[in-house]
């Protein structure tokens, strides 16, 4: 996992420079210090999009090895959050009460979340063939438009720096309620890169439950061109990992992964996808 999320740790690399230290791993007081439960030291955000919570196995003398499930209490923060390993979707801000075994840590992921992911996970990160790259985009529930809190929801940017010579692309994500009730339009613009390298990219859209696509235009052209992947089953959950990449299917409890391929190109990349209640 580490390594196909090797691009987002770059780029957050750069950020921390360019920001005079912007942490890759943040408490959650950093983003919401207005939450007395945003300070604890048990959980997270990683790369600005991961919630995660790591156990304790704690008793009267200190830190103890354990094997067994852990019951722990995690403060969601507000907004939409994905559990990583279960898919499904918990409204914060709230307190909740999670079991976890040591093999999978707590973690959710934010809805409305964009990250870039290698489609290879060599070890050797100047190895990695990045002439093809991942957006894994983690979309909220139809509720969360109804409600109002898509209002909450603004303009996601990232920026890709090129490993050899730090060269940027600009990637920006959009997300709105649609015109008809119970739709919802995603917008993603892919800047052409400073150093003008051709690139494919694959777009997974992780949906909500019952959802389906129905229209998708990429770069102005209509297409039905894409790959919808079901969740696993609850009896497979096992085999489940997060950030697979390309063809890996969903949590149980999540919505289809629907997968667009973008066509290496040098030029700037549009694509727009309106997706409705099943």
């Amino acid at each position: 996992m580490r390594y196909k999320l090797m691009p987002s740790f770059i780029a957050a690399g750069h950020q921390a420079s360019i920001t005079a230290g912007f942490p890759l791993v943040a408490r959650c007081d950093l983003y919401w210090p207005q939450y007395a439960e945003a300070s604890s030291n048990h959980q997270y955000v990683h790369l600005n999009e991961t919630l995660v919570a790591p156990g304790f196995y704690v008793g009267r003398g200190g830190y103890q090895g354990g094997k067994g499930p852990l019951n722990q209490s995690v403060w969601i923060p507000p907004g939409q959050w994905k559990g990583v390993w279960s898919g499904e979707t918990t409204t914060g801000p709230r307190m909740l009460n999670v079991t976890s075994v040591p093999s999978r840590m707590p973690m959710w992921h934010r809805a409305g979340g964009l990250l870039i992911l290698a489609s290879e996970s060599r070890l050797r990160v100047d190895e990695q063939d990045w002439s093809r790259l991942i957006l894994e985009v983690h979309l909220p529930t139809f509720e969360f438009y109804t409600r109002g809190g898509g209002s909450q929801i603004p303009t996601t940017t990232r920026t890709l720096f090129e490993r050899e010579t730090g060269a940027r692309t600009e990637i920006a994500m959009t997300m709105r309620a649609g015109v008809a009730n119970g739709t919802v339009v995603v917008g993603l613009q892919i800047g052409q890169a400073e150093d003008r390298r051709s690139r494919a990219w694959t777009v997974r859209l992780h949906m909500p439950p019952l959802a389906s696509i129905v229209g998708a235009t990429t770069d102005g052209s209509s297409t039905r061109d894409f790959t919808m992947l079901e969740p696993v089953s609850s009896d497979s959950s096992g085999d489940f990992l997060p950030f697979g990449g390309v063809g890996a299917r969903p949590a149980p409890l999540g919505g289809h992964v629907a997968e667009v391929e973008l066509r290496a190109s040098q030029i700037a990349r549009t694509a727009e996808f309106l997706v409705a209640r099943s």
